[in-house]
């Protein structure tokens, strides 16, 4: 688990480095652009206060609620594209590693971690083409220290890396992918994304 730990936190820290500052630029300009269209309706507004005082503040407690409405959906959509950017930077990263003996280690982690939930002597463990030339060196490996019988089955999954095990009646399933994994941790990602854009707010 510490080999994965570290390759994932060191691609999401520099994503993460990379892409505050541009975060937080793309938020201003957003919130000047709803500040700007607030303003204006405001003026127009104040310019009939004295005629129509009590029209006036019904419409001011719309226009915030409008305001407020506005600005919780466009944080949400920012949010979420800087998360597909995330997702987008820490792929494109995984799939061009080097698939040296360091990748070798937490694809093996990888599958052990997946054993953990599969009680079957006989597991099926199916990779992705970036990872067919090592897989089965690793998987005999894993076979000889856990004593478990792994069948190799190369298919072409859309994924730049990782491992899916299964017991062969594939009642039991565990995406090991790195697709599923960032999947896993989104919710935490969308939380400290959140976070750097909007300081809590």
């Amino acid at each position: 688990m510490s080999n994965i730990r570290k390759v994932f936190s060191l691609v999401l820290d520099d994503v993460e480095k990379k892409f505050r500052e541009r975060i937080e630029e793309t938020y201003k300009e957003c919130l000047r652009e709803i500040d700007a269209e607030f303003s204006k309706l405001m003026e127009e507004l104040r310019s009939k206060e004295r005629e129509y005082e009590s029209i006036y503040e019904r419409e001011k407690r719309n226009l915030r609620d409008i305001y407020d409405n506005t600005l919780r959906v466009e944080k949400s959509k920012l949010t979420d594209s800087m998360i597909e950017k995330v997702f987008e930077e820490a792929l494109n990263r995984i799939a061009k590693m080097p698939r040296d003996e360091s990748y070798c280690n937490l694809l093996e982690d990888l599958i052990i971690e997946c054993l953990k939930y599969i009680d079957s002597k006989r597991v099926l463990a199916e990779a992705s083409e970036n990872d067919a030339e090592v897989i089965d060196k690793i998987a005999e490996k894993v076979s000889r220290e856990t004593g478990r019988e792994i069948i190799v089955r190369r298919k072409d999954l859309e994924s730049v890396g990782g491992v899916i095990v299964s017991n062969p009646e594939k009642s039991v399933v565990v995406d090991n992918t790195f697709e599923a994994r960032l999947k896993r941790i989104r919710p935490v990602l969308r939380a400290k994304i959140y976070k750097i854009m909007f300081r809590g707010g």
